[in-house]
């Protein structure tokens, strides 16, 4: 409900949340609007992660995708649940997720 207040304000083409895991990774959390781009999506993003040949800020940006629990897709996005190696904060991601952004539109 939030996201979809959220896209009401302001409609993005995608939603990014990281998190803490209890294990020795973050989550992070990607909600793609569905038929806006299709160049931005789920695999898409996992390609970039699993090539691991950005830095930012001395630390590479590498991860993989994560099974997500639940269908992964509702009401117009695409839902996808990624694993991130430590010790990457948002001062990575972020820069990561504009870049990425970037080439796509």
């Amino acid at each position: 409900i939030e996201l979809m207040d959220a896209e009401k304000e302001n409609p993005l083409d995608g939603y990014f949340v990281l998190c803490f895991s209890n294990k020795s990774f973050k989550h992070l959390i990607a909600a793609f609007r569905k038929g806006r781009h299709n160049e931005l999506n789920a695999e898409d993003l996992e390609t970039e992660l699993i090539k691991g040949d950005k830095s930012y800020g001395g630390l590479k940006i590498s991860g993989k995708r994560d099974a997500w629990p639940g269908l992964g897709q509702d009401k117009g996005f695409e839902f996808a649940l990624y694993q991130l190696g430590q010790p990457i904060s948002r001062k990575q991601v972020l820069p990561f997720i504009t870049d990425w952004f970037s080439s796509k539109t």
